[in-house]
């Protein structure tokens, strides 16, 4: 429920973002800034999708990308909070790892946590440049289909084993063209989120 508010408000704003994801090459960024869009653009502090309460997001936590909490603090001088959901967050490229290699890192790390009475997710933002240096993968559908087969190949299925779940929506991030060193510059951005099996 989380990742889709993101995308879109990411979305709203693709002047602002393909320019980022322009040279998106670690999570890092990414997770400061869904911690930013969550805490202060979407002001969710009160999020009546997860329920009654005060929600925040922290990034590295804990060795975590993302984690997201409720606050529990009944005034303002104790700080008391429950931790609800782990996410490992990561950005992949055409031309950079193949789906084994970004999956069996988003899988160890989520892992970690498995047992803890936590929610577990990982979110991938699958990022398609029209780059000179991903002319193996033209055309970002390529790219994206590219991902869904082998998201649904032996060794992808090895790795997620019956402990994950690729979810088959994938949500739409940002479709933009700029200008980039005097020529236009595509980047499409797609979403998808892999959680614990039931």
């Amino acid at each position: 429920m989380l990742l889709p508010e993101i995308c879109r408000h990411i979305g709203a704003q693709p002047g602002r973002y393909a320019r980022r994801f322009n040279f998106a090459s670690c999570e890092l960024w990414l997770c400061t800034e869904i911690c930013h869009i969550f805490n202060f653009d979407l002001g969710h502090a009160h999020f009546p999708a997860l329920g009654d309460g005060r929600y925040f997001l922290y990034n590295e936590d804990d060795k975590r990308d993302l984690s997201l909490y409720r606050d529990l603090s009944q005034d303002e001088g104790a700080f008391q909070h429950q931790l609800l959901t782990h996410i490992e967050a990561k950005v992949a490229y055409p031309n950079q790892n193949p789906p084994k290699n970004w999956l069996k890192s988003l899988t160890m790390k989520m892992a970690k946590y498995r047992g803890a009475g936590v929610a577990l997710e990982g979110w991938v933002f699958l990022t398609w440049t029209s780059d000179d240096k991903y002319k193996k993968t033209p055309q970002p559908e390529q790219f994206f289909a590219n991902v869904e087969a082998q998201l649904l190949g032996e060794e992808a299925l090895g790795l997620l084993g019956e402990t994950w779940v690729v979810e088959p929506e994938r949500y739409p991030v940002i479709d933009e063209v700029f200008e980039w060193r005097g020529r236009p510059k595509r980047i499409v951005v797609q979403a998808l989120r892999i959680v614990a099996a039931e």
